[in-house]
C-alpha cells in the first residue's frame, strides 16, 4: 500500500522521541524624547539572537509641520547592512496615519555602498 504517510517515511529521516531546538529571539530597546510640539527624538537598539543579525543602532527625528503633518529622518548602523539612512512623511487624516517612507535611502543614490533598500507604505487606525 502507497500512501503520502508511506512515501514521506521512505524518503525522510523521520526520527521520533524528545528534542529542542534555539528559536531567534528580538530584543529591542526604544527611548523616545519629546523637545517641544514641533521635535521628537527616538533613538534604540534592536538584535536578533541567535540568527545573522548584528546588532542594530538607530535614531529617528521626527519634524511636525502641524499636528497632522510629519517629516522623520533615519539613521542606522547594524542590522543586516552597515549604515543607512532614510526619509519618511507622515499625515493624519481623520483616525488615520499614513506613513510613505524609506530606511535605507542610500540604496537608490549610492547602491554600491550599501547592502539593502526599502520603501514603506503605513497605515495606522485609531479606534
Amino acid at each position: 500500500d502507497i500512501s503520502r504517510d508511506s512515501l514521506i517515511n521512505n524518503i525522510s529521516d523521520v526520527k521520533s522521541g524528545d528534542y529542542s531546538i534555539a528559536l531567534p529571539t528580538a530584543i529591542n530597546i526604544n527611548y523616545t524624547k519629546y523637545f517641544n510640539q514641533k521635535w521628537k527624538l527616538n533613538v534604540g537598539f534592536y538584535h536578533k539572537i541567535l540568527s545573522n543579525y548584528f546588532p542594530l543602532f538607530y535614531t529617528n527625528t521626527y519634524y511636525y509641520l502641524n499636528p497632522t503633518f510629519a517629516l522623520k529622518a533615519h539613521v542606522s548602523y547594524g542590522g543586516y547592512g552597515k549604515m543607512n539612512g532614510g526619509l519618511a512623511i507622515a499625515k493624519t487624516i481623520k483616525n488615520f496615519d499614513i506613513i510613505l517612507g524609506t530606511n535605507n535611502i542610500t540604496a537608490f543614490f549610492a547602491p554600491a555602498a550599501t547592502y539593502t533598500n526599502s520603501g514603506f507604505l503605513g497605515v495606522k487606525a485609531y479606534f
